[in-house]
């Protein structure tokens, strides 16, 4: 779930003004094709797909701030720029390469804030403007290699690994100390 909030600026302070929530939002949504999204369908067809970010259908949950922003389209604009600016929601025109015709060659940005879990990829085949099929796989993202010892040793010895993250913070700071003194 996400709340989307316009900030406005009242006797010189800037607060909350009307918001809108949104329910079932991709916690990462990457689209990868082999030409602009306009050039393959219909706008209609790509929305009835819900294929884009911008064509997903986000449910509302309720007005959050009482104040009603659910009809403006400037809450969904932000939502999507928000989306956008933490790399969570990505487009490349060009991501798709067709090795035969039978055969293609899909690459995903998939940045380093990706959350840890399950994902689903979806594959749709279109065919001069008209869809004819889609599969779905699912991918999982987990942490490995140092990471993963990393996350597993902090969450089973806590109090040892802030005492060593202390300890470090210390060495650290006494080395540039060293080597950035004046003398």
């Amino acid at each position: 779930d996400v709340v989307v909030r316009r900030k406005d600026k009242k006797f010189g302070i800037w607060i909350n003004g009307a918001s809108t929530g949104y329910t079932k939002v991709p916690s990462f949504y990457s689209l990868a094709s082999n030409r602009p999204l306009p050039d393959i369908a219909a706008p209609a067809l790509l929305s009835r797909l819900e294929l884009g970010f911008d064509n997903l259908l986000l449910a509302h949950p309720k007005d959050i701030g009482g104040q009603l922003g659910l009809t403006d389209p400037n809450f969904r604009s932000a939502l999507n720029r928000l989306k956008a600016s933490q790399s969570r929601s990505l487009a490349r025109p060009t991501g798709v390469k067709f090795l035969s015709k039978t055969l293609f060659r899909a690459r995903l940005a998939v940045p380093a804030n990706v959350p840890i879990g399950r994902h689903t990829a979806r594959a749709y085949l279109f065919k001069r403007g008209e869809f004819l099929l889609k599969k779905s796989a699912r991918l999982a993202v987990r942490k490995t290699g140092f990471e993963q010892y990393t996350y597993n040793f902090a969450h089973k010895h806590g109090l040892l690994y802030g005492l060593i993250a202390v300890l470090v913070a210390m060495a650290t700071g006494w080395l540039a100390s060293v080597i950035f003194r004046k003398d």
